[in-house]
C-alpha cells in the first residue's frame, strides 16, 4: 500500500514543481499574473493529492459497486492539469477526441482521472528514444452496445507478444532502474474492474501499444452525441 500511495502521489508532485519553478521564474521577471495562475493550480493540485489518498487506502477493500455520471472532459482536463509541463518537456503530442464534454460514463471521476495520467505516462515514456515527430499518443472513443471503449496508443516499440501477459502483474515493468515500481499498471486495471469496467493491451497492427477501458455508458444519447 505504501509503494502504491508513493507511486500514484509521484505524477502530481512533479506537476507542483513544474508550476513552482515557472511561478519563480515569473516572480523574478514582476509578472505576478502567471505566479497566481501558478499557485492556484498547484492549490487544486494538493487537494488532489488528499484524494487520491482516501481511494488507495481502501482500495483493498471490496467496492460498495456504486457509480456516478463521469464527464470526460472533466477527466481529461484534470489529466492534463497533473501532465502540465511533461508533454512539452518530451515533445510529445497529444490528439483528443473533440467534445468530450457531450461524453459520459459510469464510474469515479477521480480514479479514472488517475488511469488516464498513467496510461498517457506509461506512452511517453515507450516513446523516449522515438524522433520527435514520432512522439504522438491518440486518444480514440467507440460506442459498442452499452459500453464505451476508450483507447490510448503510442507510437513507441509495442510490447513484446510474450510479455502481453503480463503487464497488469504487480511489480512487472520495462522501466529503467528508479522509473517506477511496476505498479502503476495492476493498479489501473483494478481500478477500472471495480468500475465494472476492463481495462486491455495490445500491439496496433501498425506499431506501438495501445490500452483500451471499456465502461458503460451513462446515457445512450449524452453519450453517443461526441462520437458522431
Amino acid at each position: 500500500m505504501s509503494a502504491g500511495i508513493n507511486h500514484e502521489l509521484n505524477q502530481p508532485l512533479t506537476a507542483i514543481r513544474s508550476y513552482a519553478d515557472n511561478a519563480l521564474s515569473f516572480l523574478d521577471m514582476g509578472k505576478t499574473d502567471p505566479v497566481n495562475t501558478n499557485l492556484r493550480e498547484i492549490s487544486g493540485l494538493t487537494q488532489r493529492m488528499a484524494k487520491i489518498i482516501a481511494p488507495l487506502k481502501e482500495f483493498s477493500r471490496k467496492t460498495t459497486g456504486q457509480s456516478a455520471l463521469v464527464s470526460l472532459k472533466v477527466v481529461r482536463d484534470g489529466a492534463m492539469s497533473i501532465m502540465y509541463g511533461r508533454l512539452d518537456k518530451a515533445n510529445a503530442k497529444i490528439e483528443w477526441p473533440p467534445r468530450l464534454d457531450q461524453v459520459f460514463v459510469l464510474g469515479d471521476t477521480l480514479r479514472l482521472e488517475q488511469v488516464v495520467v498513467n496510461l498517457i505516462s506509461n506512452a511517453l515514456q515507450a516513446m523516449e528514444e522515438q524522433e520527435q515527430s514520432d512522439k504522438w499518443i491518440e486518444i480514440g472513443l467507440e460506442r459498442q452496445a452499452s459500453r464505451l471503449l476508450i483507447s490510448f496508443r503510442d507510437h513507441g516499440p509495442g510490447i513484446p507478444e510474450s510479455e502481453l501477459g503480463k503487464v497488469f502483474e504487480p511489480f512487472y515493468t520495462t522501466k529503467k532502474a528508479g522509473q517506477g515500481l511496476g505498479l502503476g499498471l495492476s493498479i489501473s486495471h483494478r481500478i477500472i474492474e471495480s468500475m465494472n469496467g476492463r481495462l486491455t493491451v495490445a500491439n496496433h497492427p501498425l506499431g506501438g501499444a495501445i490500452f483500451t477501458i471499456s465502461l458503460p455508458t451513462a446515457d445512450a444519447s449524452a453519450s453517443t452525441a461526441g462520437l458522431e
